[in-house]
């Protein structure tokens, strides 16, 4: 494919000594090679920074930058998008690999007119489980800015975009609509990649999907990532989109929400009294799946023990 665009890799790394060079070696392997390669290393307390220098030598198309304090991936994506001069940005992780067809398949849906594009990934957990999140094939998608606040924060969608993620490891974007939404906010730390798309979408945004899994996301855990970390943004995410919502829908998703943070942080007396509240009927009757699942993962840890 000769593609009119050009590109810009971005890979934010932090403490990723055992996956960064699986990572750089699937991006330095794409099909359409990149205009630079940019990577942010947000202050690394093991081998993450050697283990890219190996990388770096002699190649004057990969731009090696060192954060002076840790700022997390969102700030990191906006101090890349400053030094690069693509057209088009592509988010890799560093815990991730990517098909060597993943960029292609990025500029192809971008010259179809998408500004913001998503291809399919694969989890692969420690334990050998693995699990596809296939994307439906969808083009320069505008949707009524509801949907995807509805989808986003609440879980609920039609069957349009109910077969779509918005992960930003399996992402690209236009560099002028990057800029034109102001790139991600800072303040999130955790869940930048839903906000990032929510607001865009908000903006009039077009977005596209491919069903090609084209992403390797590894199931990797830390101290700055996991559910109960997860939860805290997502309520200051609801907070931020909560004009969109109704009261109902509002009071909705505060309870999912406290659900959610009881089980993580263990307060099983709490989780219980929030799963046999009025709030919660409504969510159940929405969202079945989820109250069954809440409640399968409490007697399982019951079971085993867990405190």
């Amino acid at each position: 494919m000769n593609s009119q665009l050009s590109y810009t890799a971005v890979l934010c790394s932090y403490n990723a000594e055992q996956t960064v060079c699986e990572a750089l070696k699937s991006i330095l392997d794409q099909s359409m090679m990149f205009e630079e390669l940019i990577i942010i290393d947000d202050c690394s307390t093991d081998s993450t920074v050697s283990q890219i220098s190996k990388f770096t030598v002699n190649n004057s198309k990969i731009i090696f930058i060192q954060n002076s304090y840790n700022v997390g991936q969102a700030a990191s994506r906006n101090i890349a998008s400053k030094f690069a001069t693509g057209k088009v940005l592509i988010f890799f992780d560093d815990d991730d690999t990517s098909n060597n067809l993943r960029a292609e398949n990025h500029l192809l849906l971008h010259e179809k007119g998408a500004d913001i594009t998503f291809v399919s990934s694969l989890k692969a957990y420690s334990n050998g489980y693995k699990t596809e999140f296939k994307n439906n094939q969808v083009e320069n998608l505008t949707l009524i800015n509801i949907d995807w606040v509805h989808k986003l924060l609440l879980g609920k969608s039609d069957s349009l975009i109910q077969n779509l993620s918005v992960p930003t490891s399996t992402c690209s974007v236009l560099k002028s609509a990057f800029v034109r939404i102001g790139g991600f906010d800072e303040n999130f730390r955790r869940l930048e990649d839903i906000e990032f798309f929510l607001k865009l979408v908000l903006a009039g945004g077009t977005s596209s999907w491919s069903p090609r899994i084209l992403v390797t996301r590894k199931a990797t855990y830390s101290s700055d990532k996991g559910g109960n970390i997860d939860s805290t943004y997502e309520k200051i995410l609801i907070e931020k989109y909560s004009e969109y919502l109704s009261k109902k829908l509002y009071n909705l998703a505060i309870s999912k929400n406290r659900i959610r943070n009881a089980y993580f942080t263990k307060s099983r007396f709490e989780f219980l009294i929030y799963i046999c509240r009025p709030n919660t009927l409504a969510l159940a009757i929405s969202n079945p799946i989820y109250i069954i699942v809440g409640l399968k993962r409490l007697l399982h840890d019951l079971r085993k023990g867990k405190s």
